[in-house]
């Protein structure tokens, strides 16, 4: 990586309840729009809606927190969501009938890479995303 490429990282932690998801994408929304990364909100709030959603259901009834981070670096995006529950998700083949388990493979099919990493007392699912444009601050 050259000496001038910047790698920007934002962090935020939330409760796990129905309005984390809306929260999560309202960050999406203020960290891209600072990186100068307009082109990416709509993917990434989906991959983070979906994301989210899925670590809080995984949290109730506990409600335990939901954390989100976004890296950029030269020509990708990372996009990890962490949550304190140790079972991991299961990717299902989506049907026509069915309403759910159609999250995870969305998050595969816009994903350049994704994956489930376990850790001490959780899991952080992660999706890759492929930047439009080099990442730089708008200020």
């Amino acid at each position: 990586m050259a000496a001038d490429e910047k790698i920007q990282i934002a962090w935020t932690e939330f409760p796990s309840t129905l309005s984390t998801a809306w929260a999560c994408r309202r960050f999406v929304i203020d960290t891209l729009y600072r990186w100068g990364l307009l082109g990416l909100v709509a993917d990434v709030q989906l991959v983070v809606g979906e994301l989210v959603t899925n670590a809080v259901a995984a949290s109730a009834p506990d409600g335990t927190d939901v954390t989100v981070c976004l890296r950029a670096e030269q020509g990708s995006l990372l996009i990890e969501v962490g949550d304190q529950v140790e079972a991991l998700p299961v990717l299902h083949r989506p049907t026509l009938q069915g309403r759910r388990g159609l999250g995870l493979p969305l998050v595969a099919s816009m994903s350049t890479r994704w994956g489930i990493r376990q850790e001490a007392g959780g899991k952080v699912v992660w999706s890759e995303l492929a930047c439009r444009k080099r990442p730089e601050s708008a200020t």
